[in-house]
């Protein structure tokens, strides 16, 4: 399974265009990273329930993408 990043850029998320992906796997491995240690969870137990999901998959691209690269 391939793990990719993008750069997207506009007024809001719904106008914002696509200016670059990247599947190479230290780039993706760095955005998630720092995704990891700058989001906070929320006072919201089902917002933190999500979250917690999506930063466990964040920590299992960037373990895999760390031991490809060995």
């Amino acid at each position: 399974m391939t793990a990719w990043t993008a750069v997207y850029r506009g007024a809001s998320v719904p106008t914002a265009k696509v200016i670059a992906v990247s599947s190479e796997p230290s780039l993706v491995r760095i955005v998630a990273r720092r995704l990891l240690r700058s989001e906070t969870l929320d006072q919201d137990p089902v917002l933190d329930a999500t979250k917690a999901g999506k930063r466990h998959a964040l920590r299992l691209i960037a373990e895999r993408d760390k031991k490809e690269d060995q």
